[in-house]
């Protein structure tokens, strides 16, 4: 017979051992969402049934220069030009200032961009004299009732000593639009003029993040840039001026909580050479990479008769022939369109690099560079240049308000090969046993639950793992 006191005795040493248990159990879950013990791989009737499930987004892609006026001179031959932008994978097309004195060219543009699914972006006029902002004003009033018109870009590429103009017409602009359209300014990247774009830097922030911040306070509803790495000599350079680039403009869009916008080189001029298809890959994967939320092409039409001085040759050539960049353009947003751009739901973090050459790795601002991850344990590659991007979750209201998919999980790893000519095979290893999904150019690759995940990366390419997974009885 168990005596009161002996009873109590026993009772108290199973609630100690009970405590000593459930505290470990919270210690060995603590921050392990969608932690699990089991391990298991989806079948391909799995991918295909959670492919139908997980949320889609919609990136903006946009391109600089569209079909030329001779080129669009009517409705019919306007449809036709600009369904082959829309065929391409492009979304928006923007107009060059030099455009504006034809107005008829302007509307047909837009009427026929809407019956094609795509947004346009007016560029307005350089003049930033009170008669020359006055004409840009008299644009916008002519054309803000478009519902496909996304909006205006004040100028690009501005100095300093334009802002003062840019910052009284960016008011009166956003005067006649409010919130209904975007409103913006494309930045020259960090290899542009510094004694011009930043004249009295702020200390401790260096000309470019002065740059970038002058024009915030000047107005601007996105922080967009472009930067053009594929020059004619060693890219290796040039790649780690852009990852400094990128630094001090990912700091200075949370600061002011913008969005990051950005150009893509996809044409060839004097010095700077045609990229090859995954190379364009690799440009618009390194921009997802770093949280962007567009990009744009430069550029969609060859400008300038071929017989004049900078006569680009785009997507389109002066004699209407659509080229091999419109091609590569459109190879490369069909691959990442089978991501379903899931990252857009997702807000960076921080990027590993301990599988880059130093380089690179030194380029990374302290305040992106992350020296580990939570959820990861081991991080290793054969390929010699492998940044792995970890993000958080958006809010669900962030990404409702934004039209972005709310099914996230609370973590996703972005992991690029920043290789362009070698394949990487990339072995992460989990502090546990972790649900996943991978995905990739051909859609979800692979699914389940695991404490290790191996990806094999092709060159210029990336692999986007969410940690969850979609569809699945039981999980």
């Amino acid at each position: 017979m168990i005596s009161k006191t002996g009873g109590h005795g026993f009772k108290a040493v199973i609630s100690a051992v009970c405590l000593i248990l459930a505290f470990a159990l919270l210690i060995s879950c603590a921050g392990c969402a969608n932690f699990t013990k089991k391990e298991w791989t989806a079948d391909p009737d799995a991918l295909a049934k959670a492919a139908e499930t997980a949320g889609r987004n919609k990136l903006l892609i946009g391109c600089w220069i569209p079909p030329r006026p001779h080129q669009m001179k009517d409705d019919e031959s306007a449809e036709a030009r600009m369904k082959e932008v829309a065929e391409s994978g492009i979304n928006m097309v923007c107009t060059h200032h030099n455009d504006l004195p034809d107005m008829e060219f302007i509307h047909r543009l837009i009427k026929a961009s809407a019956k094609c699914g795509v947004e346009v972006m007016i560029e307005l006029g350089t003049d930033l004299s009170a008669e020359g902002i006055e004409r840009n004003l008299e644009v916008v009033r002519e054309t803000v009732g478009y519902e496909n018109l996304y909006g205006y870009n004040l100028y690009d590429e501005p100095v300093d000593p334009y802002f003062p103009g840019l910052k009284e017409e960016y008011r009166l602009v956003k005067e006649l639009v409010g919130d209904t359209k975007v409103v913006m300014m494309n930045l020259l990247p960090n290899y542009g003029p510094a004694g011009i774009m930043a004249p009295e830097p702020v200390t401790g922030m260096g000309f470019y993040r002065t740059y970038a911040l002058n024009a915030i306070l000047t107005g601007t509803d996105v922080l967009s840039f472009d930067y053009y790495p594929y020059n004619n000599g060693d890219n290796v350079p040039s790649f780690q001026n852009l990852l400094r680039n990128f630094c001090d403009l990912r700091a200075v869009a949370d600061k002011f909580e913008l969005p990051l916008w950005g150009f893509i080189s996809n044409c060839g001029w004097t010095g700077m050479r045609v990229p090859e298809t995954r190379e364009i890959l690799l440009d618009d994967h390194l921009h997802l990479l770093f949280g962007a939320k567009s990009y744009s092409y430069f550029l969609y039409a060859q400008h300038e008769d071929p017989g004049a001085p900078g006569g680009f040759t785009g997507m389109l050539d002066w004699y209407n022939n659509l080229t091999d960049t419109y091609e590569r353009v459109r190879t490369v947003n069909g691959m990442l369109d089978n991501t379903g751009y899931r990252v857009l739901s997702y807000d960076l973090e921080g990027i590993i690099a301990e599988n880059v050459r130093k380089e690179y790795e030194s380029a990374l601002s302290n305040a992106v560079k992350l020296h580990r991850d939570g959820f990861l344990s081991e991080f290793d590659s054969d390929g010699i240049d492998v940044l792995l991007g970890v993000f958080k979750a958006r809010t669900a209201e962030e990404n409702v308000n934004d039209g972005y998919a709310t099914d996230t999980a609370d973590k996703a790893y972005y992991v690029l090969n920043f290789d362009r000519w070698n394949t990487a095979n990339v072995h992460l290893e989990f502090t546990g046993v972790r649900e996943y999904t991978a995905w990739g150019s051909s859609g979800i690759e692979a699914m389940g639950a695991a404490r290790e995940l191996d990806l094999v990366i092709e060159a210029g390419d990336a692999k986007f793992v969410e940690f969850k997974t979609f569809a699945v009885d039981g999980n």
